[in-house]
């Protein structure tokens, strides 16, 4: 479950386990934020075919900032198979945009 956002417009410090249904409901609150999350998706996906067990979200976007400038991502390396990981994820040509 996420919890409600402190009086800082952040989330209270710590994990805080939730569904993709969840993190979009949450977050997916206007267009720019729904774009976003377009973008996230797709490197969800990319990371569950190489087995990546866990990922954490963190930035701006997890804020109440209304338009975030990204989101921030980083997961677990049990089990994870880098030689599965789409090589976009490599590619820093672009601002480190994935």
């Amino acid at each position: 479950m996420i919890p409600p956002f402190a009086a800082d417009g952040n989330l209270p410090p710590g994990i805080h386990w939730a569904t993709w249904e969840e993190v979009a409901s949450r977050f997916g609150t206007n267009h720019h934020r729904r774009r976003l999350l377009k973008g996230l998706e797709r490197a969800l996906k990319a990371l569950k075919r190489a087995n990546c067990p866990t990922v954490y979200l963190n930035g701006s976007f997890v804020t109440a900032r209304a338009d975030p400038s990204d989101y921030d991502v980083t997961w677990e390396m049990e089990g994870f198979d880098v030689t599965k990981l789409d090589p976009v994820f490599s590619d820093f040509d672009r601002d480190c945009a994935a």
